[in-house]
């Protein structure tokens, strides 16, 4: 008899070895996601569960003649039980310009968990990646790369990535960077 029939049941290999990908379904199954952009802002849980909080910082500008990119934004992964009505105050960088560095998104819980994903320098000051803390899974933004028209750095995980850096310039106008992002969603009740 082949497996499947009278109710015997089908299991494979790629079942077994795929648990993120049945947590992924899982997650988005509960059908609570929210997002944030830059600006302050303040989530209030509508019901008691642990919720996944991923974080990214903002990307570096460039400067005019400097000729190299800004460094990309970080990440920071957190899960975290919230009670309901419980508050968690959010900062998302915002700040996108020419030859300044990207700003950092934080998220304030009111245990006092503090976690940052940082913003990436600005091509000036050498354009290094922004770095995460507090996270459970905390990825560095990407220098910035080459030295004339050189790539800003990015970061990411689970498709999510920190803020893109800037684009290098050796002649012209700068290049402003990106602003960081929250999004948050019900890993499970």
């Amino acid at each position: 008899m082949r497996p499947g029939m009278r109710g015997s049941p089908v299991t494979s290999t790629s079942q077994k070895m795929n648990p993120p990908l049945k947590t992924a379904n899982r997650v988005f199954s509960r059908g609570y996601v929210r997002t944030y952009g830059p600006g302050s802002s303040t989530w209030t849980c509508p019901a008691t569960g642990s919720y996944r909080f991923i974080l990214g910082g903002g990307g570096g500008g460039s400067e005019s003649g400097a000729g190299l990119g800004g460094g990309g934004g970080s990440q920071a992964i957190k899960v975290k039980r919230v009670s309901a009505g419980e508050t968690v105050a959010f900062s998302v960088a915002s700040t996108i310009s020419v030859n300044v560095a990207g700003g950092d998104t934080t998220a304030t819980f009111n245990d006092g968990t503090v976690v940052t994903a940082g913003g990436g320098q600005r091509s000036q000051d050498g354009g290094a990646g922004g770095t995460a803390t507090g996270g459970d899974i905390n990825t560095s933004g990407s220098s910035a790369s080459g030295l004339t028209g050189g790539a800003g750095g990015t970061s990411g995980l689970y498709g999510l990535p920190g803020g893109k850096g800037a684009e290098g310039v050796a002649v012209g106008h700068g290049v402003v960077g990106s602003v960081g992002n929250v999004v948050l969603m019900l890993e499970s009740p």
